[in-house]
Parts: structure tokens; C-alpha cells; sequence
């Protein structure tokens, strides 16, 4: 199995798989697993939950003009510098994404597209920043 130290798992979400895309294909892992493990529960999912999971994570994606996420895995993020956990990684990119996406419009977007491309910006800075 593949060393996942340094990296932590992606939430199962459109949100946070549109933050992975934005980050880009080298900062991201991915191994096999269930959507039951991808999404964190330890519920047993039954097929048609699952399936409106996916398809509803794969329309939000879509409107930002992301393609449907593999199924079938659990995906993983690198942490940047100074980051040394997935709580870390999270309220820091919540830092630095807050002023931005108010700027976009609070959350009533317009635009999935911008708001991608926002994140690629917030994704750069991140990780040539670190934790700066």
C-alpha cells in the first residue's frame, strides 16, 4: 500500500473535491476503497444512496466544468508546508479562501467556474506560502 504520510484524506464532496482539482493532480493520492470509507461513516450505504450521493457531488462538479470523480477510491490531499494536520489544513484554507469567496458573492455564486478558478489561486498561495 502506497505511503500516505504527509497527506490527508478528502472529504467526500463536491466542495472539497472542486478545492483537489484546483490544487491539481500532483498534490493528490488516491487508493482503493469504498464510498462508505470516502465518505467517513460507518453506516452501511445501501446502492441508491450511494448512487445519489455520487450523482449529486458529480452535478456540482459539473457546473464548475470538473469531470465526475473516479468511483471506486479514497482520495487523499498533500498537506503544505507548516501544515501538520487535516484540521490545520482546513481552517487554513478556510483563512485564506473567507475574503475571497465574500468577494464572489458569499456562497450565492454566480459562477462555479470562478469560483474554481478562485481556489487554484488560493491553492498556489497555500502551497508556495505554507502556512504563512
Amino acid at each position: 500500500m502506497e505511503d500516505m504520510t504527509g497527506y490527508v484524506p478528502l472529504p467526500y464532496s463536491s466542495r472539497h473535491f472542486l478545492i483537489a482539482y484546483a490544487a491539481g493532480p500532483e498534490l493528490l493520492r488516491r487508493r482503493r476503497g469504498s464510498l462508505q470509507e470516502a465518505v467517513g461513516t460507518s453506516e452501511v450505504l445501501d446502492e441508491d444512496f450511494e448512487q445519489d450521493i455520487i450523482e449529486l457531488n458529480d452535478s456540482a462538479l459539473a457546473q464548475a466544468g470538473i469531470p465526475p470523480v473516479p468511483p471506486g477510491f479514497v482520495w487523499f490531499l498533500r498537506l503544505p508546508p507548516g501544515v501538520h494536520d487535516s484540521d490545520g489544513l482546513w481552517t487554513r484554507l478556510d483563512e485564506l479562501a473567507h475574503p475571497v469567496i465574500e468577494r464572489l458573492g458569499g456562497g450565492n455564486f454566480e459562477s462555479e467556474t470562478a469560483v474554481l478558478n478562485a481556489y487554484r489561486g488560493i491553492m498556489q498561495r497555500l502551497y508556495a506560502d505554507g502556512a504563512a
